[in-house]
């Protein structure tokens, strides 16, 4: 019987040092779990606050695909606008002589017995000054 009362008591050590362990990890265990309960909580936190900058950014994106197509409707506009202009005029080959500048109106003609081109006219200043001597309805001055 001594020997059953030596076998209770062991195993009653055993298992008081057993519960001893377990109830200090248990401790640790609920400590760790309140830590982690406060750092979810301000993850929490800072993922309500990221998703609240999140909606911002997204109406922000959201103006800025407005703004950025409203003006390229403008640039659109003023292409065509633009285009409507280049239509509506023409712009002639022009020549200087001295501070003036002259049109070459009706392309080539001829003078003196050869054809004269807007070439010939930029090679040659003494056959441009004598087609304005000569008022040249080829040549028309061009106001400043």
């Amino acid at each position: 019987m001594a020997d059953q009362a030596e076998d209770k008591d062991k195993t009653i050590l055993a298992l008081t040092k057993q519960n001893e362990t377990l109830t200090k990890e248990n401790v640790q265990l609920k400590s760790q779990t309140g830590s982690l309960s406060k750092e979810n909580e301000q993850l929490k936190a800072q993922a309500g606050t990221l998703s609240s900058e999140n909606e911002q950014l997204k109406k922000a994106v959201t103006q800025k695909d407005k703004d950025l197509e409203d003006a390229a409707s403008v640039v659109e506009q003023l292409k065509n606008q633009l285009a409507e202009k280049r239509i509506g005029t023409v712009e002639l080959p022009t020549v200087k002589l001295g501070k003036e500048t002259y049109e070459l109106v009706g392309g080539n003609f001829y003078y003196g017995g050869r054809e004269v081109s807007l070439e010939t006219l930029l090679e040659d200043a003494k056959l441009v000054a004598e087609l304005v001597k000569e008022k040249a309805g080829n040549l028309r001055l061009l106001k400043a």
